[in-house]
């Protein structure tokens, strides 16, 4: 039996922590089709519609979609949010280095044109992707994404990363994305994490090791890089269950 008046208690604190301006209502009526209706800023969960079967999972799966536009915080030295039209120059600088393009998977934009300014946009628009940006200078510098995924028995995250290589090795990718993930846990309960990491990338494997992930073995060509064609990925877990 889902406790109804926990998850509604539970959804309030996340919205006040956040600041969303966002209201949930449940009814109980079988002339209405939809499990889930959305009305202005209220989330309407029809329990005629939603089954004991799906769990108190299939709440937080639709109310993840509406509080992560909105997820913000802070580290010691960091400050994670939404990526805006001024970090431009910044990520430019991020995905003009080489290096670092080549292990996230892509060739490095050599200017601001077209092309870089579709990929800005991209970001700008995407709902997951957010920005690292130090707190002492305001410079961005570094890069997450939580990519929802639907390809196993549960609905989970794919977290993927970038930083600026003049700030790599002194500890801001395991800063952010560590705290990342706790928020990840706690407030949107989100119950499993994966990460993909080319075979080279040891820096990378490094971290996840260090966050807590486990290795779940070699995905074989499983990407297909713009460089160096079909290449294998390591595959990563961090299982929140275990914790």
């Amino acid at each position: 039996m889902i406790d109804m008046d926990n998850f509604i208690d539970e959804a309030k604190r996340i919205c006040r922590k956040y600041q969303i301006d966002l209201a949930i209502r449940l009814i109980n009526d079988d002339n209405v089709k939809e499990k889930v209706m959305k009305q202005n800023n209220e989330l309407i969960f029809n329990l005629s519609k939603i089954r004991e079967v799906y769990g108190e999972d299939y709440f937080w799966y639709v109310l993840r979609d509406e509080m992560m536009p909105f997820l913000h915080f802070e580290t010691e030295r960091l400050i994670i949010r939404r990526v805006q039209k001024q970090d431009i120059e910044d990520l430019f600088a991020m995905v003009s280095y080489e290096p670092g393009c080549l292990d996230d998977g892509f060739e490095p934009f050599t200017k601001m044109d077209d092309a870089f300014d579709q990929y800005f946009e991209g970001l700008l628009n995407d709902k997951t992707r957010y920005v690292a940006e130090l707190k002492i200078s305001h410079q961005v510098i570094g890069i997450i994404n939580m990519m929802k995924k639907n390809d196993r028995a549960i609905d989970y995250f794919e977290v993927g990363y970038a930083f600026n290589q003049h700030f790599w090795r002194q500890g801001y990718g395991y800063e952010a994305v560590s705290e990342m993930l706790s928020r990840a846990f706690i407030d949107l309960h989100i119950p499993m994490v994966t990460a993909g990491v080319f075979e080279w990338n040891e820096k990378s494997q490094k971290m996840l090791d260090k966050l807590g992930f486990k290795k779940e073995g070699v995905l074989h060509k499983a990407v297909l890089h713009e460089r160096y064609g079909p290449v294998n990925l390591i595959s990563y877990v961090k299982d929140f269950s275990d914790q």
